[in-house]
């Protein structure tokens, strides 16, 4: 099949500037990280993330390169109207380039980086408002909250009560604790759920939690990330002290298991975890609600 004169320029135009496209990243990569376009890519300071987008920006800008020569061929036999083949043809090679730059910009420009917490946003799209979220683990086992307590304050939780409305849930744990949540899942009584236990990383919790109109749960990391971004978060209590490690701005709103040996600072409870255990969902419910009040109110 012979090239019309059309493919044949925008094709001997891609073919000329594939050492941009494939190469020129690297002048790109030394001026967002050094502000000098000398270093080349063994000479640069970067973290695995970012040695992963350099790789991702160049595979996908030759593989975008390649299907940009092989459209011109294509588009030759299509009833496209002429302003829409040179539409097709011009975006297919300027693709090769734009994607390629996004993965520098996701790295590199904070102006750029809501684009990473698309997919994270995503899983909530058809979540109904207001989102409760459920943060399940934490690093030791001695401070985790019981999957049937933790279902029973989700339960509580779905059902309006007054002027507070029933509260979504939104399971969030990492892959460890995925069981939990089946555990909890099977506790809720047919309450409807979205589970993302295993599904998101701690860079999702970043746009999670200000999606969410209050969080509750045991002390962890994600409990923190919940306070930095303005989500109010009920903490829990067991092993450790709210005392001394609160999420900030919301220590009132934590609540200790009444034992004599909290806390303890044990990593696993020999007397399987009462202090957790005398945390009654009544109360979580309670304070959720009132935390919840607390937010409208402030809007």
């Amino acid at each position: 099949m012979l090239l019309s004169k059309e493919a044949k320029l925008v094709s001997g135009i891609t073919v000329l500037v594939i050492p941009t496209i494939m190469y020129g990243g690297w002048t790109l990569l030394g001026i967002l990280t050094q502000g000098s376009a000398v270093p080349m890519p063994g000479d640069l300071k970067l973290d695995d993330n970012q040695w992963a987008l350099w790789r991702a920006g160049h595979a996908h800008a030759g593989v975008w390169t390649i299907l940009s020569l092989l459209l011109q061929l294509l588009l030759d036999s299509t009833r496209l109207t002429s302003s829409l083949r040179w539409l097709a043809r011009v975006a297919a090679p300027v693709a090769a380039v734009a994607l390629s730059g996004g993965f520098f910009g996701l790295a590199f420009s904070v102006s750029f980086r809501w684009l990473i917490y698309v997919g994270a946003l995503a899983m909530l799209a058809d979540a109904p408002r207001p989102l409760l979220a459920v943060i399940l683990g934490s690093s030791w086992p001695s401070r985790i909250y019981f999957p049937e307590t933790t279902a029973a304050v989700i339960r509580r939780l779905s059902l309006s009560d007054g002027d507070s409305p029933a509260l979504f849930p939104v399971l969030l744990g990492g892959p460890d604790e995925t069981k939990l949540a089946g555990e909890v899942m099977r506790h809720l009584d047919g309450v409807a759920a979205l589970n993302l236990a295993g599904r998101t990383s701690l860079r999702d919790l970043i746009a999670i939690f200000p999606e969410c109109a209050v969080a509750f749960g045991p002390d962890s990391g994600p409990m923190h990330i919940a306070a930095a971004v303005g989500c109010p978060v009920i903490s829990l209590w067991g092993a450790t002290a709210a005392e001394r490690s609160a999420p900030w701005g919301f220590a009132d709103l934590a609540i200790s298991g009444a034992i004599p040996c909290h806390p303890c600072y044990l990593r696993k409870c020999p007397i399987g975890r009462e202090c957790m255990r005398r945390i009654s969902p009544e109360l979580v419910s309670l304070t959720v609600r009132r935390a919840f009040a607390i937010r409208e109110a402030s809007r």
